[in-house]
C-alpha cells in the first residue's frame, strides 16, 4: 500500500518567498534586470506572462496534485503547520521518529513583515486570480496570520 500526501503554503505569504527567492544574489540569468523589479512589478509581469501562456503559473501546485479540478491525494497539508503536519504524516507511515527540519532558504527573504503589511490591493488582488482554487479550497484568508 502507498500513501500520498503533498504541503500546501498560503499563497499570498509563498508569492511574496518566491519574489525574494527569485531575486536572491547569485543567480546568473537576467539578475540585474530582476533586481531592479519591485514586487508589485514582478506579480504584474508574471500574471501577464502566465495568462499569455509563455511561463507557467509558478505560484499554485493546485494542478500538480489535482485531476480534473479536485485534488487527488490522501493528504495535503498546510506549510504553516509544517512540524505537525509531518508528525501526522510519520504517524500515518509508522515511521519511528519524528522529522528534523533544517531552515532552508530562511535568509533570502529580506522584509520580514506579514504579508498583510507588504502586499497591496492589486498585489493581493494577482494572488487571489492566480490561486483562487487553492484559496477557495482550503479556506485561506488573506487577514488570517
Amino acid at each position: 500500500a502507498y500513501h500520498t500526501f503533498s504541503i500546501e503554503r498560503n499563497p499570498w505569504d509563498k508569492a511574496i518567498s518566491m519574489y525574494y527567492w527569485k531575486s536572491r544574489d547569485g543567480r546568473k540569468r537576467r539578475v540585474a534586470d530582476f533586481r531592479r523589479k519591485s514586487l508589485p512589478d514582478f506579480l504584474a509581469v508574471r500574471e501577464r506572462q502566465i495568462l499569455a501562456g509563455t511561463r507557467p503559473n509558478q505560484f499554485s501546485n493546485f494542478p500538480i496534485y489535482s485531476i480534473a479540478g479536485t485534488p487527488a491525494l490522501d493528504h495535503i497539508g498546510r506549510y504553516e503547520d509544517l512540524s505537525g503536519e509531518l508528525s501526522r504524516i510519520t504517524e500515518t507511515l509508522g515511521l519511528p521518529s519524528p522529522i528534523t527540519l533544517q531552515a532552508a532558504k530562511s535568509g533570502y527573504r529580506t522584509d520580514r513583515r506579514p504579508y498583510q503589511e507588504v502586499m497591496g490591493r492589486a498585489e493581493r488582488a494577482v494572488i487571489d486570480r492566480l490561486c483562487a482554487r487553492e484559496i477557495d479550497h482550503f479556506g485561506y484568508r488573506f487577514e488570517d496570520t
